[in-house]
């Protein structure tokens, strides 16, 4: 994979958000780096985004760093990527470092004295998908000095890697061999997407706009219904609904129930991370009409909603 094109996608898909706070934001590239790194390209922007996203949620003034630079390991003579994060946020105490990478963990505000909200998966994800691909992923933090997060990963060999420095990373195009530069079309279509990730959100609400959806974001199942409700008694249904399945307040299991009780037709597709045998039948039986699992690749996922909302077209046509 395209290093450049891996950092400058990610780099793209938050700057928005956090102009959107008045943060600063920027790419440090410390050194040379390797052109390509032989690695998973959707489990490594998921990381990253999630780190950034996680960064620039937490960070109320100030702004926050994406540093990356490569090293030799001695013992093996080994490169590795190192990719930091660092932001000026609010920081994390002491004892809440030990558990920020298991699910549901939530920091607390103590300025506030309220947990910031949220599913608390975005990390643990991160640190699932930094074990697949034999990574590692920690933080340092002081509260109300920032954190700083480093994701470290096999980048290659010394010896046949061919080295480029910051100016030829960022030129870097979308020129993978053999990828299509064709996508899929929604144009004009109105998708109802419900998600409590705001980095997975960012991600996805950036492939479906770009493929010409008109896309709704909700952060949760409860709020997901009030939507649709309000769009059919307007005469605007969502013609598609992307429903993630573990959300606060109410969770796609239950919001794709409530939906079918009051008369919403139309498809819903069950998003879910981590899946295990069953979860299908269980999506499928809430009222779900397709699946798709997360990590989403960026290179299908629009293909793959396009197909299915084209042979639900050709079925209602026969």
């Amino acid at each position: 994979m395209s290093a450049g094109e891996l950092l400058n996608s990610a780099v793209a898909l938050m700057r928005p958000r956090a102009e959107a706070k008045g943060l600063d934001f920027s790419m440090v590239i410390e050194g040379q780096l390797p052109g390509t790194i032989e690695t998973d390209g959707v489990k490594f922007t998921q990381i990253l985004v999630n780190l950034l996203s996680n960064a620039i949620k937490y960070t109320q003034q100030g702004g926050v760093v994406l540093r990356v630079r490569c090293r030799v390991l001695a013992a093996t003579g080994a490169l590795e990527l190192v990719i930091r994060v660092e932001d000026t946020g609010m920081g994390i105490s002491a004892e809440d470092l030990p558990g920020l990478f298991e699910p549901f963990s939530r920091v607390l505000d103590k300025r506030l004295d309220r947990e910031i909200e949220g599913s608390g998966l975005g990390l643990a994800i991160a640190a699932g998908y930094a074990g697949l691909l034999e990574a590692s992923i920690g933080v340092e933090s002081r509260p109300e000095h920032g954190s700083t997060f480093t994701f470290a990963l096999h980048a290659g060999s010394v010896d046949t890697a061919a080295m480029l420095d910051a100016k030829a990373l960022l030129a870097q195009e979308r020129s993978e061999p053999g990828e299509t530069t064709a996508v899929a079309s929604l144009s004009g279509l109105h998708i109802l997407l419900c998600e409590d990730s705001s980095a997975i959100a960012t991600l996805m609400t950036f492939l479906l706009e770009g493929a010409g959806a008109l896309v709704v974001h909700c952060a949760n199942g409860r709020l997901g219904v009030e939507h649709v409700l309000s769009s059919q008694r307007r005469g605007e249904e969502p013609a598609l609904v992307l429903m993630d399945m573990q959300m606060p307040l109410m969770d796609g299991y239950e919001a794709a129930r409530t939906l079918r009780d009051h008369g919403y037709a139309r498809p819903i597709a069950a998003l879910t991370a981590f899946a295990m045998a069953g979860d299908e039948t269980k999506c499928l039986e809430a009222g779900c009409d397709f699946y798709l699992r997360k990590p989403i690749s960026p290179a299908t996922f629009i293909a793959e909603i396009a197909g299915f909302l084209e042979g639900t077209q050709d079925s209602a046509m026969n």
